[in-house]
């Protein structure tokens, strides 16, 4: 099967200014990279990486804040649906579309 790429877009809300964007999408970036769709009988199970969470991309930016600063939400789309986790299959990769802030 062909690699189709899923757009992913995050919005945060109420997030304190410190945080550079730049940084924000490197880290989101590393992070998709390493999600692709787990192969049945090619693939190991212990380390079956196929799924996103929105709670990883909440940790990812809660990581990158210092002490006392905070942000109110955090949402992610896949595809322009509002999830909060997403199975990545039949070679459907994650690529970061947007993060708005």
């Amino acid at each position: 099967k062909s690699v189709v790429l899923k757009d992913v877009d995050i919005t945060i809300t109420g997030l304190t200014p410190s945080v550079q964007l730049a940084t924000l999408t490197n880290a989101v970036k590393n992070h998709l990279y390493n999600i692709r769709p787990f192969i049945d009988g090619g693939d190991d199970l212990n380390t079956r990486n196929d799924k996103l969470y929105e709670a990883d991309l909440y940790k990812i930016v809660r990581d990158l804040l210092q002490a006392g600063e905070t942000f109110t939400t955090l949402n992610m789309n896949v595809s322009g649906v509002s999830v909060d986790v997403y199975t990545f299959e039949n070679g459907n990769i994650p690529k970061l579309n947007t993060i708005t802030v």
